[in-house]
C-alpha cells in the first residue's frame, strides 16, 4: 500500500506533535514519546488516503536475526585464524565450482596463515580442465601468482584442450608457397575434455601424493564395466525407435532454423533430454514432451506405447536383474529421472516378478545424513536384492554399499565424477566379490553418443588420478584406434555432442 499525505494535512498541528523541549540533564533534545508517534500516526491516517493499484518502490526493512549469522569459514578465518595446524578437505572433486559455498569456503581455510592442508578425493577430476581450476587456485600459491581468481578461461586455454572450428576453405593445401591469401582464425567453441602433461609436471605432482586404485588390485576383486548395446526386435520396438528418430529429425530442423537466426544455443537444453525419451514413452509416466524455447510450442509430440509393453530395455533388465538375484548378488539401479518416483514405480512394478521385495531410495524422504542407516535397516537387514536410486544420493560418503555387486546404469549420467564416484561406492576397500557394472543403450542414437562422451571424460578423469601420459594423449584423441564417431562425441558437452550426432 501506498501511503499519501493529503494537501491540506496541517503543518502545524504535526509541528506542535514533534515538539522538544531540552532534556534536564543534557544540552540536547529529547526525542518524542511513544504517545506522541502514536498520536502524528493517527493525524496522518485520519488526513491520508490509501492507494494500492502499485507498489511504493520502497526497499522493506526488518531486523536481523540475532546473533547474525555468517559462514563457518568466514568467522575461522576473521576470529581464529591461528587456533588450527592443519585443515582437511575430504571430498576434493566437491570444491570444483568456484561460485559455490563449498569452494569459497575451501578458499578461506587453505589460506590459513601457516596451516597445512590436505586434500582427499578419489576422483580429482571432472573431464575439463577448468574443473581443476578453483581447487587448485585454493591450494597452490603457485597458481595464485600466475593466474587471477577469475583466469579460468586462461587456465583453460594453457594446460585444456579446446574445440576449433576450422572452415573447409582454411584447410585448402593447394596454395602456392608465395601466395598472400591469408587463413580464417578458427572459432574456439569451447571445450573438450582432457588436461594436458604440463599441468601434472608443473601443478599436480609439485603438490600431490597419488594411490591408484590399481595399487591396490592385490587386495581388491576384479572390476568389469560392460556397455550393452540393445537393438529392437518386436514391430514394436522399431515404432519406439522410429518415433524416437522422427522425433529427433524434427529438432535437427527446428535447430537449423534457430541457427540462422542466431538462437539455437537454447536448444541444447532440449537436447540433453531427448535421451531419455527412450526410457519413458509409456502412458503410465509423465507425458515426454520437448518445446521451442523461443515460442514454447511442443515440437512433434511422440506417440504413447501402452503401459502394458515393455521396452527392449526393460526387458533386458528384467533378464539381467534374474540373473543375478539368482547367483545371491545385490543390484543397484541408477536413475535420474527420480522426482515424481513415476519411472522408478514403473519398474519396481516390472522388476517385482524376479525381486518381489526390490526397493527405491527417494532422497525426498531419507535425508542425506539418515541414507547410510536406511539402507542398514531397510535393505540389507531385509536382505532386499535390488536397489533403485539416483546416482547422486549415493555417490559420496556410504561404505556399505559394497555388499552390492552389479550396478546397472539405467540411464547415464555426463558426468564423469558422479559416474567414477557411484561405481566407486560398489568397487573400494571391504568388497569381497567381483564387481560389473552394465551401461544398456540403444544402438545409433545419442544414449550411444552419450555412452561416447562419457567414455572420453572417464578416460581424462583417470590421466590425471593415475598419471598415465598415453592415457592423456588418447583422451585429448591423439591416440591411435579411437573410432571417429567417439572422437567426435567426446570432445564437446552434451547438447552440442548430441547435436553433432544428429545433425550429420
Amino acid at each position: 500500500l501506498k501511503l499519501r499525505a493529503a494537501e491540506e494535512t496541517d503543518s502545524r498541528a504535526l509541528s506542535n506533535l514533534s515538539s522538544t523541549k531540552p532534556h534536564p540533564s543534557r544540552w540536547k533534545y529529547a526525542e518524542p514519546g511513544a504517545d506522541d508517534l502514536i498520536r502524528l500516526l493517527e493525524v496522518l491516517e485520519e488526513r491520508s488516503r490509501w492507494d494500492d493499484d502499485q507498489a511504493c518502490g520502497e526497499f522493506l526493512f526488518q531486523a536481523d536475526p540475532s546473533p547474525r549469522r555468517i559462514p563457518l569459514a568466514r568467522f575461522l578465518r576473521r576470529y581464529h585464524p591461528r587456533r588450527y595446524h592443519l585443515v582437511v578437505l575430504d571430498e576434493g572433486h566437491e570444491f570444483g565450482n568456484g561460485a559455490s559455498a563449498q569452494s569459497k569456503a575451501a578458499l578461506r581455510l587453505t589460506t590459513l596463515p601457516g596451516v597445512a592442508t590436505l586434500v582427499l578425493s578419489g576422483s580429482l577430476m571432472g573431464g575439463y580442465a577448468s574443473s581443476l581450476f578453483p581447487l587448485f587456485w585454493a591450494l597452490s600459491a603457485k597458481m595464485r601468482e600466475k593466474f587471477e581468481r577469475s583466469d579460468v578461461a586462461a587456465f583453460s586455454a594453457q594446460y585444456g584442450y579446446r574445440k576449433l572450428l576450422i572452415k573447409s576453405k582454411d584447410l585448402d593445401t593447394r596454395r602456392g608457397r608465395m601466395s598472400d591469401r591469408e587463413m580464417g582464425r578458427p572459432t574456439v567453441l569451447g571445450e573438450a575434455p582432457g588436461i594436458l602433461p604440463t599441468f601434472l609436471l608443473e601443478q599436480l605432482l609439485p603438490t600431490s601424493i597419488l594411490v591408484h586404485k590399481s595399487d591396490l588390485d592385490a587386495e581388491l576383486p576384479p572390476l568389469a564395466e560392460l556397455p550393452v548395446i540393445l537393438h529392437p526386435e518386436t514391430a514394436t520396438d522399431h515404432e519406439l525407435l522410429d518415433a524416437y528418430h522422427e522425433m529427433a529429425a524434427a529438432l535437427v530442423d527446428h535447430i537449423k532454423a534457430a541457427r540462422r537466426k542466431g538462437g539455437s544455443a537454447r536448444f541444447l537444453g532440449a537436447l540433453s533430454e531427448l535421451p531419455s525419451f527412450l526410457d519413458r514413452a509409456t502412458d503410465d509416466l509423465p507425458p515426454f514432451v520437448l518445446r521451442d524455447p523461443l515460442s514454447g510450442e511442443a515440437i512433434e509430440p511422440p506417440p504413447v506405447f501402452a503401459a502394458e509393453w515393455r521396452t527392449p530395455k526393460e526387458r533386458w533388465l528384467v533378464q539381467t536383474v534374474a540373473k543375478h538375484v539368482a547367483a545371491g548378488e545385490r543390484v543397484l539401479i541408477y536413475l535420474r529421472h527420480t522426482g515424481g518416483g513415476e519411472l522408478p514405480g514403473r519398474l519396481l512394478r516390472i522388476l517385482s516378478e524376479v525381486a518381489p521385495n526390490a526397493a527405491f531410495l527417494d532422497v525426498k524422504k531419507v535425508p542425506t545424513a539418515s541414507r547410510k542407516d536406511w539402507i542398514d535397516r531397510q535393505i540389507l537387514a531385509k536382505n532386499v536384492p535390488v536397489l533403485l536410486v539416483h546416482p547422486n544420493a549415493v555417490r559420496t560418503g556410504l561404505n556399505n554399499l559394497v555388499a552390492f555387486t552389479v550396478g546397472i546404469w539405467y540411464e547415464l549420467d555426463a558426468s564423469a565424477t558422479t559416474y567414477r564416484q557411484a561405481n566407486g561406492r560398489l568397487h573400494r576397500i571391504g568388497q569381497t566379490r567381483p564387481v560389473t557394472i552394465y551401461i544398456p543403450v540403444y544402438a545409433k542414437t545419442t544414449q550411444q553418443t552419450l555412452l561416447d562422451l562419457l567414455g572420453r571424460k572417464v578416460g581424462a578423469s583417470l590421466q590425471v588420478d593415475g598419471l598415465d601420459l598415453q592415457a592423456a594423449l588418447e583422451a585429448a584423441g591423439a591416440g591411435e584406434g579411437n573410432a571417429r564417431s567417439a572422437a567426435l562425441a567426446s570432445a564437446m558437452g552434451m547438447g552440442q555432442a548430441i547435436w553433432n550426432a544428429m545433425a550429420r
